[in-house]
């Protein structure tokens, strides 16, 4: 005996092919809006690259300023004295 023979239902196969291209639908728009977010992302780690940059210059700076504003003190302490004592 051999097996029934099946009858494709055309509404049906059409309904599965009208739910695919739905899913393909999204899948593409999915994969849209990961590419989007990943060129997003991207960008703020740009920023943030650059931000730690101009932060390890401006801890550069901050390290050059003390010996920088104890020189100028000394200089000023020195001018003012010997600006009183000229006179």
């Amino acid at each position: 005996m051999s097996p029934p023979e099946r009858r494709v239902n055309d509404a049906h196969v059409q309904q599965l092919e009208a739910k695919v291209d739905t899913l393909s639908k999204q899948v593409k728009e999915l994969t849209d809006n990961f590419t989007a977010l990943k060129t997003s992302i991207d960008s703020v780690v740009a920023i943030i690259n650059t931000a730690t940059g101009a932060f390890k210059v401006l801890e550069a700076l901050g390290k050059l300023a003390k010996p920088v504003a104890w020189i100028t003190a000394a200089i000023i302490g020195i001018a003012t004295f010997l600006a009183k004592h000229k006179s």
